[in-house]
């Protein structure tokens, strides 16, 4: 029997009120799929100060599930900014053009690639085509991305970033230093004997931490539950995730500090006859 192809996937979300679940639902996002099983767009909403739905973004899809467009609305349908994404001949991204209408930004970034086809760097330009800032990357000897310099346009090293592997090449420590040399933040990471990421926790510096996650698995190896803790290891929130026999998401709840639940996500999957 052949699978059928998805058309469009829906996340519904119900809130809570005093421990008990609201019957109202909202609609938080949509996925649409062409024919071909490919994403070709992407549809958030929010709610506004009525408790009304409005759509607050869309995201466009090319033929290869490259992103094209981003455009973001406000809650009276008004064009508030977009993200404009061009690729060359070989599916690479070459240029991102920003546009945030209510703040009055505007930016393009160009990326750059090396005769090894790695990102080797981004130059972000203003609307005067004057050079902003400048991102620089360097690889190790088994081609993995290790520091990452952020220029501005004078030429003045504003930050570095240092990337730390394990053996099998995932991430372990993600560490930004200031421009004196002093952490400005950093990310540590863990992962489990069957290559899964189990904790991570953020720094504000070298030493004092901002939020710490641990990841649960199920038997089948799927992200079952998430906790968040804060600086002195007290749970924040939980996220309890549920799956059915093909790997999709069924729902999830996300939990509050005293383990009541907060939004109850419903995924619900069409697919083309």
């Amino acid at each position: 029997m052949k699978n059928k192809i998805l058309k469009h996937v829906i996340e519904f979300d119900y809130y809570y009120t005093n421990g008990k679940r609201n019957k109202k639902k909202y609609k938080s996002s949509e996925n649409i799929f062409s024919p071909e099983g490919k994403i070709t767009e992407t549809l958030v909403y929010n709610i506004d100060l009525n408790d009304e739905l409005y759509l607050s973004e869309k995201v466009i899809y090319d033929s290869e599930e490259n992103i094209l467009n981003i455009s973001r609305y406000d809650d009276e349908g008004i064009f508030t900014d977009y993200e404009n994404f061009s690729y060359d001949k070989f599916g690479r991204l070459i240029a991102k053009e920003i546009n945030y209408l209510e703040e009055g930004i505007y930016e393009i970034e160009k990326i750059k690639y090396d005769r090894n086809d790695r990102v080797s760097r981004i130059l972000i330009y203003d609307e005067c085509n004057e050079i902003l800032q400048r991102v620089v990357f360097k690889y190790d000897e088994k081609n993995q991305k290790c520091e990452t310099f952020y220029y501005i346009d004078d030429g003045y090293l504003m930050y570095k970033q240092l990337e730390l592997k394990n053996k099998n090449g995932q991430t372990t420590d993600i560490i930004l230093y200031k421009s004196n040399g002093e952490v400005d933040s950093k990310i540590i990471r863990k992962y489990d004997e069957k290559k899964r990421l189990v904790e991570e926790t953020s720094y504000l510096n070298d030493t004092d931490i901002s939020e710490k996650q641990i990841y649960k698995y199920s038997k089948d190896g799927r992200k079952e539950e998430r906790f968040f803790y804060d600086k002195n290891n007290e749970m924040t929130k939980k996220i309890i995730t549920k799956y059915n026999q093909k790997g999709e998401t069924l729902e999830s709840t996300h939990y509050d500090l005293e383990c009541e639940p907060l939004i109850y996500t419903v995924f619900k999957y069409f697919y083309y006859e």
